[in-house]
């Protein structure tokens, strides 16, 4: 496929968001990164129509930085062309900073799509967009993701959901 819709998880909300876009491009193939209800997304996608060979989970990032990182060569072997970013606008700049750095001269053109739910009046801090620009060019230059406090308070919880999800869904 040459079209990806990577929903950053968070939120089911940005599933249906990824949905939207899916309807729009239904050549795209879904990359849910790192959700935590994988059976009610599952659920969500088969009433959509959403055939099981056009979405796939990935359990890999704990997150902002690593929803893109650890997708990356998943992308990458796909030949993608387009990957639509799916996020909440308050985490949109971020993401698309972060975005911009991690396909740097790959000639992958990048749409952001923003979930509109949620608290539309929430920005994040440029420190915070600051540190996850300079996170994803030390993976960019040297291939290496740091595992902060975030890893370690999410990793559990995003491995055993990894565990439930290969019983139901595609699992990259």
């Amino acid at each position: 496929m040459t079209k990806i819709i990577l929903e950053l998880g968070g939120g089911i909300h940005r599933l249906n968001e990824a949905i939207n876009v899916y309807q729009q491009h239904p050549d795209a193939c879904i990359l849910v990164s790192s959700e935590y209800h994988t059976e009610l997304c599952v659920q969500m996608l088969q009433a959509a129509s959403v055939p099981e060979t056009n979405y796939v989970f990935d359990f890999n990032a704990w997150d902002t930085v690593t929803n893109f990182t650890k997708t990356y060569h998943y992308i990458m072997a796909r030949n993608t062309r387009t990957i639509f970013v799916v996020t909440d606008r308050f985490h949109m700049r971020r993401a698309m900073v972060i975005a911009r750095i991690v396909y740097l001269f790959t000639g992958i053109k990048l749409v952001p799509c923003e979930s509109l739910e949620g608290d539309l009046n929430r920005t994040e801090s440029d420190s915070l967009v600051l540190t996850s620009a300079l996170h994803a060019a030390l993976w960019k230059v040297f291939g290496y993701t740091l595992r902060d406090a975030t890893h370690h308070e999410r990793i559990g919880g995003i491995n055993a959901e990894k565990e439930r999800a290969k019983m139901i869904a595609p699992v990259a």
